[in-house]
Formats: structure tokens, C-alpha cells, sequence
């Protein structure tokens, strides 16, 4: 469920995929336990040393087997993960401001467009399977009907 007014969806294909929305890195690897709401997050984490993989994000675009996991924060992507976790890029803060940018990692090309408080990433996995994610103001479960 989204918190505050900013939140995120995925698809895989056609499919939607509500278990990548308001997730860490380590939920989506199987790391950790997903939980059913952000506050149960920030309870049980308040005493962790914070890091890439244990922040909460509206959506981690990508699962273990898609080569790279994309991580949107409200109407920015924040980092590109590989598969085990580990970071491949943090976003220049420069690039926030273009309209459209594309970064190839992990043998697989990441297209971003962003609007007025919305971004859109979409990549092709090396399976062929097309991912699609979108973060913004008003965007997810509890704003909108998407899955």
C-alpha cells in the first residue's frame, strides 16, 4: 500500500506486480520478510544500520532473475542494482533533470522518462521478458485500481 501521497507500480509483461511496491532491495531478493505496511518496516529496522538494500522504495523494478533491479523513490530512480544485491549505478543528481535518459547495466538497457511528478523506467530482461515500473505523486494501491 502506498504511504503518504507518493507511491509506484510494476508490471512483468502484462502482469502486475503488487509485491514490488513499497519493498526494500532485500524483500524483493528474499532477504527479508515483506510486511504488510511501512510502519511494521520502520519498527522492525529503526535499530539497523541503514543501507541501499534495507531502505524502503515505492518500487524495485525487477525480481532475481531479471538482471537488474531498478529502484524508483518517488519521481526519481535512486540506484540500479544487480541481482545479488549489489549497486551497479547511483543516479547522478544532473540526470534528475533531463526528460529522458537511458543507462545500460547489466547487459541490459534502462529507459527513463519523467513528467511534472511521475517517472516511467521500462527494460527488456535477458529472457525477453519486458519490466515496466512507474513512481509518483498519486500512483499505486490506495490512489488508483491497477492490479
Amino acid at each position: 500500500m502506498a504511504y503518504s501521497n507518493w507511491g509506484g507500480k510494476v508490471f512483468c509483461g502484462d502482469d502486475p506486480l503488487q509485491e514490488n511496491c513499497d519493498v526494500t532491495i532485500d524483500q524483493v531478493l528474499g532477504r527479508s520478510k515483506h510486511y504488510s505496511h511501512y510502519l511494521e518496516h520502520y519498527i522492525e529496522n529503526k535499530n539497523k544500520e541503514r543501507t541501499p538494500t534495507n531502505q524502503m522504495y515505492h518500487a524495485v523494478v525487477g525480481n532475481k532473475s531479471s538482471n537488474v533491479l531498478v529502484c524508483l523513490y518517488k519521481n526519481t530512480i535512486t540506484a540500479i542494482f544487480d541481482c545479488s544485491g549489489s549497486l551497479l549505478l547511483s543516479v547522478p543528481y544532473d540526470d534528475l533533470l533531463e526528460e529522458y535518459k537511458e543507462y545500460t547495466v547489466g547487459g541490459v538497457t534502462v529507459r527513463c522518462s519523467w513528467g511534472e511528478s511521475e517517472i516511467e523506467v521500462s527494460f527488456t530482461d535477458s529472457s525477453g521478458m519486458e519490466w515496466v515500473g512507474e513512481s509518483g505523486y498519486c500512483i499505486g494501491e490506495g490512489h488508483e485500481e491497477w492490479f
